[in-house]
C-alpha cells in the first residue's frame, strides 16, 4: 500500500509540474529566429542574438511576456501580431523564459 502511494504521488508531481518540453522550446528556438514572422527580414535573434537584452525578461508574467513578443513582431518586424494561445507566441515565451533571462 505504501509503494501505491509513493507511485500515485510521483506521478501527480509528474502530470502537474510546469517543466518544458524540449519539443516546444526547439519550436520556441525555430520561432525565434523565423523571419517570415514580419515582413521585413527580421527575427527576434535579429535584435536578440544570443538572448542579447533579454535578461529581465522572468520580471514579467506569462501574458504580459508574450504580449512584448507580439509587440515586437509587429514593431520591429513589421508583421501581424499573432492571436493569443498562438503555439509560436507560447513557444518563444517559454524559451525565452528558460534559457535567455535570469530568474529571480
Amino acid at each position: 500500500m505504501k509503494t501505491f502511494a509513493v507511485i500515485a504521488a510521483s506521478l501527480a508531481l509528474f502530470s502537474f509540474a510546469p517543466a518544458f518540453a524540449s519539443s516546444d522550446l526547439e519550436e520556441g528556438l525555430k520561432a525565434f529566429n523565423d523571419n517570415s514572422l514580419g515582413s521585413n527580414g527580421k527575427s527576434c535573434s535579429s535584435c536578440h542574438a544570443e538572448g542579447q537584452g533579454l535578461e529581465k525578461a522572468c520580471d514579467y508574467d506569462v501574458p504580459t511576456l508574450q504580449e512584448f513578443v507580439n509587440f515586437c513582431i509587429r514593431d520591429a518586424m513589421k508583421g501581424t501580431m499573432l492571436p493569443e494561445g498562438d503555439s509560436k507566441i507560447i513557444n518563444i515565451e517559454k524559451l525565452i523564459r528558460s534559457t535567455y533571462c535570469k530568474q529571480k
